[in-house]
């Protein structure tokens, strides 16, 4: 069975699971941990980033936001980390704040 059969069934599995119990769509539950996970595993897609990736490059990303660039469309990967993960959403958020507060020096 190939990776991407194998996680389709695990998603579908999930869903039917969160169906049966009644529950509303993970993103709509504050603070449920297991809400949390599967909210993860149904927005997750073949390719991601890791958290090392994501810092890596965070900073580029911080900069062409601020500059008025489509940070999004430039690095998609990142935005869609971001949209999960609060740990690097933070960081990104700390920058993000540090540059709008800073003078920028000419070249």
């Amino acid at each position: 069975m190939s990776k991407e059969n194998l996680f389709t069934k695990i998603i579908k599995s999930l869903q039917s699971f969160r169906q049966t119990l009644g529950l509303k769509p993970a993103a709509q539950q504050n603070g449920d941990a297991m809400a949390k996970l599967i909210h993860m595993l149904e927005n997750t897609d073949e390719r991601e980033l890791s958290c090392d990736e994501v810092f890596a490059i965070i900073d580029q990303y911080a900069e062409l936001e601020s500059g008025g660039e489509d940070a999004p469309s430039i690095f998609p990967l990142v935005k869609k980390h971001l949209d999960n993960c609060h740990d690097c959403l933070e960081e990104y958020e700390s920058l993000s704040q540090i540059l709008a507060t800073t003078p920028m020096q000419g070249n």
